[in-house]
């Protein structure tokens, strides 16, 4: 569908100058509250008036449902943009006095300079223009690398933010893989790191500031536990799971795709879900009735199969799991999913399979459902489905997660509520916060004479 060039060694460093030289230039670092407001208002009004193309680009470059990207991913980035228009003017800092007499301490919060933003594939837009709100807010330059398995779309965006006025050098991108990704973190011009991505990728990039320290956002893997209790709802705990299990092909972060249900409604919930699952509209991306499009890619594709194929030699399961036999054979479609009674040490209850794949386990209640939860390397999100609020006040405290979603699944908050991931799962939260920095500035002041 398109060639993208390749940024070797050479494009990254005119990449991170061009940033350099917007994050110095008078006409970025002076720049107006009234100015940056416009500013941000108006990039949301170009992704907004150009959706459509966006979202049918999202679907030829990663096989996203274009009805999924027009509900969920440019909607959260366009609210981003538009939050972080008016939320920065909070960020100013404050001043107190201290213990020694006639000082005053005053915090200044101020950009960090210039950034390397890493995007993942499954989520170009959303990610892309939230951590571009971040950015711009803090009053950031940066260069972004798109993944090198979906670049095209959040080029494109970058093509708008040029036609709604953004200054020459602020946002820069670069397409690239690996190697490229290496060069920038690296280099010696750049301020601050943020990924969104792969554990994997996350523990390269601190080997390399291991030697270049500078400040780091990681938003990583998660294996997410949706806790359904005995006095739940269970029509919605299923409608959410399917959402949160299902969508954009379970290729979220943040994906339900490990379900603890209490004894008591195990089996109507499995019955439910598996109902829920057959009924997905699985096809091809840019028709406007598809839910679920497409796997990234064969490689990704074969590595859910087989994870589906251990699945089902070893445990039940009861949706899905079956290959195609029509034209989506050819593809890299996985159908919805659903296994039971998998064994407590399978590597599907710990390992993120990142496909339409849900694994639902029994509990006895919320103590066991809060130690199965938490028996994980890794602490992205969780949720619990409860009618008992101190029931789901106590297990949300007792989860090892870094959010937690009361009956329901996804938070409705954007960067008003960062997500800051525990264990393998991130590191730092990925707000405006992430891409300032804090100067204490202390004063002393004349002796008071009365």
């Amino acid at each position: 569908m398109a060639r993208v060039p390749y940024a070797n060694d050479s494009a990254v460093d005119s990449a991170v100058a061009a940033a350099a030289e917007a994050f110095d230039s008078p006409r970025w670092r002076d720049i107006s509250v009234s100015e940056r407001t416009t500013l941000l208002r108006r990039l949301a009004g170009v992704i907004e008036a150009n959706a459509q193309e966006l979202a049918d680009l999202e679907a030829r470059d990663a096989g996203k449902a274009v009805s999924y990207t027009l509900a969920n991913d440019l909607r959260v980035g366009i609210d981003a943009l538009e939050f972080a228009s008016h939320s920065f003017r909070a960020l100013s800092g404050g001043h107190q006095e201290v213990l020694a007499a006639d000082h005053i301490r005053h915090q200044l919060a101020q950009p960090v300079g210039v950034v390397a933003e890493l995007l993942p594939w499954n989520g170009s837009i959303w990610t892309g223009l939230q951590r571009v709100a971040s950015i711009l807010a803090a009053g950031c330059t940066a260069v972004i690398k798109p993944s090198e398995l979906a670049s095209v779309t959040f080029g494109r965006i970058s093509e708008l933010f040029v036609e709604a006025g953004l200054p020459d050098g602020v946002i820069n991108v670069l397409y690239g893989d690996g190697q490229t990704g290496a060069a920038l973190v690296g280099h010696p011009r750049v301020d601050a790191v943020s990924l969104t991505g792969g554990t994997t990728t996350g523990g390269r990039i601190l080997e390399t500031l291991a030697r270049s320290i500078k400040p780091v956002t990681l938003e990583l893997g998660g294996k997410n536990a949706l806790i359904v209790l005995d006095d739940a709802d269970v029509e919605s705990a299923v409608q959410w799971a399917a959402i949160g299990g299902f969508g954009n092909a379970g290729q979220v972060c943040v994906s339900s795709s490990r379900v603890i249900v209490s004894d008591r409604v195990h089996d109507e919930f499995v019955s439910r879900l598996a109902a829920a699952a057959q009924d997905v509209v699985v096809g091809d991306p840019s028709e406007p009735d598809t839910q679920v499009g497409t796997l990234i890619g064969p490689p990704h594709a074969n590595s859910v199969w087989a994870a589906i194929d251990g699945l089902n030699s070893d445990a039940s399961v009861v949706a899905g799991g079956e290959r195609y036999s029509d034209q989506r054979s050819a593809g890299c479609f996985v159908p919805p999913t659903v296994v039971i009674d998998v064994p407590g040490s399978h590597p599907a209850l710990t390992h993120e399979i990142f496909g339409p794949v849900i694994t639902v386990e029994r509990c006895s209640g919320p103590a066991e459902a809060v130690a199965l939860a938490n028996n994980s390397r890794y602490g992205l999100a969780a949720g619990v489905f409860t009618s008992d609020l101190d029931q789901a006040w106590a297990v949300s405290a007792a989860l090892r997660a870094g959010e937690v979603y009361v009956n329901r699944w996804f938070s409705p908050g954007v960067l008003e509520a960062p997500v800051e991931g525990q264990r393998e799962s991130g590191l730092g939260p990925s707000g405006i916060e992430s891409y300032l920095r804090r100067t204490n500035v202390f004063f002393q002041r004349a002796p008071r004479t009365h």
